[in-house]
């Protein structure tokens, strides 16, 4: 892309996160019972608070279930205000599911091109790697090439740039225990805390 567009983009998409942060006052969601005590725990609670995640109907949160490609699609679309649509033709995604316009908006964002030509598997749970791409590319952190995860070996090729570059901006710091673990597939409660240190707080 070009310097200039990509330039105008970053800008654009910054000033939405400086908003977000000064519309909306954190703080405000009274914490569900099976997030009280939660390690992402604050971080579940802003994202709820600013509309970019929702309960259950029973009022649970369910932080440590696991999202789905999807889901992922639709809770970043909200994050940073993707709006806009564009004609897809995925064999796997049809014009009546609910997840219909939010593919569609991810697409014209360019945050995701599918898992081939002519597939997305939305309902598919979303690995880590493949969560740290899509937020990568919304603001095109392609081009770090050390990465200090234990476990760096097992990061796929098209992966390895984001995660470099995002874990050297210190919004990924993996498991704990020296490993990133990209296979496995990323829960609410992580996608809550990398949206909530991509916002900034």
């Amino acid at each position: 892309m070009h310097g200039s567009k990509k330039s105008k983009r970053f800008s654009v998409l910054l000033a939405l996160i400086l908003f977000v942060q000064l519309a909306i006052p954190s703080g405000t969601f009274a914490a569900a019972s099976d997030i009280s005590g939660h390690w992402s725990q604050k971080s579940l609670e802003r994202m709820i608070s600013l509309g970019i995640m929702a309960g259950y109907t029973d009022g649970s949160i369910k932080p440590d279930n696991n999202i789905t490609r999807a889901e992922f699609f639709t809770i970043v679309n909200k994050a940073f205000g993707i709006e806009t649509t564009t004609k897809i033709s995925f064999t796997d995604v049809k014009d009546k599911a609910w997840y219909y316009q939010e593919i569609s908006k991810a697409v014209a964002a360019g945050i995701t091109k599918g898992t081939s030509a002519t597939t997305m598997n939305p309902e598919a749970q979303i690995t880590r790697q493949d969560a740290i791409v899509t937020l990568g590319n919304i603001f095109e952190l392609q081009n770090g090439t050390t990465v200090n995860f234990s476990d760096s070996n097992e990061i796929s090729s098209y992966a390895r740039g984001f995660v470099s570059t995002m874990q050297t901006l210190g919004v990924i710091k993996g498991k704990g225990n020296g490993r990133l673990e990209p296979k496995a597939f990323i829960t609410r409660a992580e996608a809550a805390k990398i949206l909530d240190l991509m916002l900034g707080t």
